[in-house]
């Protein structure tokens, strides 16, 4: 096919964009003449799934698992075959089995692409996935299995790898990836052991989030279990922080604030 690489590189311009469906007529395109480029299939699938077009993305999902089936050990010349099956697997636990509300299979193929990830020599991007399907993990554990004992450990497991990764081996955009992970889950580590009444261990998680959200959301967490003096003393602290571009956390803590004092001025009447 004639200037492949530039057509590759369009439709990867156009997907970043958000411009799905031009996109998918350009991968469809190298795809039809040359179906030898798997990740291409991962690619057009994500279009595909912005498209609302799920079947069809499934078909190039199982394109990908039927493909890579008889893999066994990785090599350095296969690594990248591996981790586009590793990939498949977790669009396939996230954009099917978790939309049909199918736990227990999104939950097996999150843990299949974690092993395969896991035989992979380890670079920034890697552990930034692995984090990733941990979050994943642990959130269907969280929420819709209610195993918060799981939860935890599927949060920590994010945590500790990706606090393993050194600043200065990420680019930005892994460095983006890595932080929303490392967030969601101190996020929602904190919120299990919020609902377990473990408030101590909830406010060190959420402090992690930051001076403004996680003093917000710890003054949260003691105002609505009624302890006002902890309450008080974190929304005063997103009160007093300088002003930025971030100001609805402190407006609302203010309101907090005006609550707490009501609520005291009543306890006196």
């Amino acid at each position: 096919m004639p200037n492949l690489e530039e057509t590759i590189l369009a439709a990867r311009k156009e997907q970043a964009q958000g411009n799905w469906r031009q996109a998918l007529g350009l991968y469809s395109k190298i795809l039809n003449e040359e179906p030898q480029y798997l990740d291409l299939y991962l690619e057009r699938s994500e279009c595909l799934i912005r498209l609302d077009s799920y079947s069809l993305a499934f078909k190039d999902l199982t394109k990908i698992m039927n493909t890579t089936a008889q893999l066994s050990t990785p090599i350095r010349e296969t690594e990248h075959i591996f981790e586009i099956r590793a990939d498949a697997l977790y669009c396939l636990g996230k954009n099917f089995f978790s939309r049909e509300e199918n736990w227990e299979m999104a939950l097996s193929t999150y843990e299949e692409s974690l092993r395969i990830l896991n035989l992979l020599g380890e670079d920034p991007e890697r552990i930034a996935k692995k984090a990733r399907i941990h979050v994943k993990r642990g959130n269907i554990y969280h929420t819709k299995k209610e195993e918060r004992e799981k939860a935890i450990i599927e949060f920590t497991k994010a945590i500790r790898i990706t606090k393993r990764v050194k600043e200065n081996e990420m680019s930005s955009s892994v460095r983006s990836f890595l932080e929303i992970n490392l967030n969601t889950a101190y996020y929602s580590r904190a919120q299990c052991y919020e609902k377990s009444e473990e408030f101590e261990l909830a406010r060190i998680n959420y402090l992690e989030l930051g001076d403004l959200s996680g003093n917000f959301y710890s003054g949260k967490m003691f105002f609505f279990v009624g302890n006002f003096e902890e309450a008080e003393k974190h929304f005063q602290v997103c009160v007093d922080l300088p002003n930025n571009s971030t100001n609805t956390a402190k407006t609302e803590a203010a309101l907090f604030l005006l609550k707490i004092k009501e609520a005291k001025g009543r306890s006196f009447d």
